[in-house]
């Protein structure tokens, strides 16, 4: 928010001099306003108040990884990673002598 009204400010600023150039303090302050205002907004809304509820009840439904689980996919996902790229490096290299042979380079 506070990079489109940076923007917003800047483009006023090309066009009227007298605005000045942003400053940060204030930026953060009207960012800050203008996203307590869509939050008010959004929360008057009906149905947009029940759909958030409804994520929240969803997202606490779910079973989320323990560290441990999470560690041991990282570590299956590197090392085929490395296996893969381990793999395909000779078969280039494979090739390419293949093809030079080939070629007589």
């Amino acid at each position: 928010m506070t990079k489109l009204i940076h923007g917003v400010w800047l483009k006023l600023a090309t066009l009227k001099p007298q605005v000045g150039e942003p400053r940060d303090d204030i930026l953060i302050i009207l960012s800050a306003g203008v996203g307590a205002a869509a939050a008010v907004y959004y929360w008057r809304r009906t149905r947009a108040r029940q759909l958030a509820e409804e994520v929240a009840q969803e997202l606490s439904k779910v079973t989320w990884p323990t560290k441990q689980e999470v560690t041991n996919s990282t570590t299956v996902v590197i090392v085929t990673t490395a296996v893969a790229t381990v793999f395909f490096a000779l078969m280039d290299r494979f090739w390419s002598f293949i093809t030079n042979f080939v070629y007589g380079i």
